[in-house]
């Protein structure tokens, strides 16, 4: 596996009357089970129309609007601004979804008057590592029409890296940790917000290498990209398991288990 591509499963679904399943690629949903070190965070996103599969990054269905400022194939470089021209997908029902196999079932539903989903957000360690969840989605047969579909997703195990964030990011970055021993992708982020008078834009770099590598130095060409101080650097440094769910017509569910330490700094 590429050291820039984030560790995904295919989970190929059957669907009753379709024969062979169309390779993915579209998204149309995503399912998010993220574990902070505060509490936990589910929720679930359907849009329509569907995005290219090749036009959206890691665990998201949204189109990426913006041209990346650097990519070497393992970190890329956006600028925090949006296309004012794009017109972005509406969010639209799915379908409820239920989620098992944690402390307690959950059951997330579209509300039209919200244009959106019920998010989950319990406190504590909701999303315990090794714990299989499981995610059932009902489908709808109105409006964008969703088949019914299953999943499960091995939360993997919590993170604890040690960064060279408070040094500042003059000198380089690096970021070091206990791999889990398992296939995992390790994401890091960096979003740089410039600080004072200036007229200086944000920006962030993200980073996919594998878990088993415990060490990761962001390119200084990188680097050179973002703001320059002052500015409030922010981190975030995930493990990630991805799976995605074949709805059997080339649209796909991406589901996102990881465990997410956040830090940030001035400098």
């Amino acid at each position: 596996m590429h050291a820039g591509m984030p560790l995904v499963v295919l989970v190929a679904l059957s669907i009753a009357g379709c024969g062979a399943v169309t390779p993915i690629d579209h998204r149309v949903g995503e399912i998010h089970l993220h574990q902070y070190a505060s509490g936990a965070h589910l929720e679930v996103l359907f849009i329509d129309p569907p995005t290219p599969i090749a036009r959206t990054e890691f665990d998201s269905t949204l189109p990426t609007l913006v041209t990346p400022l650097y990519d070497d194939g393992t970190c890329k470089v956006f600028p925090a601004q949006s296309c004012t021209s794009c017109t972005p997908p509406n969010p639209v029902d799915g379908g409820a979804v239920h989620i098992g196999g944690l402390p307690m079932p959950l059951d997330l539903r579209f509300h039209a008057e919200s244009f959106g989903y019920d998010e989950a957000v319990p406190t504590g360690d909701f999303l315990v590592a090794g714990a299989h969840a499981t995610i059932a989605g009902d489908g709808t047969t109105s409006g964008v029409k969703i088949p019914p579909f299953s999943a499960e997703l091995t939360i993997p195990p919590r993170i604890d890296p040690v960064s060279t964030l408070d040094s500042g990011l003059a000198g380089g970055f690096e970021a070091t940790w206990q791999p889990s021993g398992q296939a995992l992708s390790v994401r890091i982020l960096l979003s740089v917000t410039p600080t004072g008078a200036t007229t200086a834009i944000g920006a962030s770099v993200s980073c996919f290498v594998e878990d088993e590598l415990g060490r990761f130095a962001v390119p200084a060409a990188a680097l050179a990209l973002l703001p320059p101080a002052p500015r409030q650097n922010q981190l975030e440094i995930s493990r990630n398991r991805l799976v995605d769910v074949s709805l059997g017509d080339g649209r796909g569910v991406v589901i996102h288990g990881g465990y997410s330490l956040l830090t940030a700094k001035n400098e």
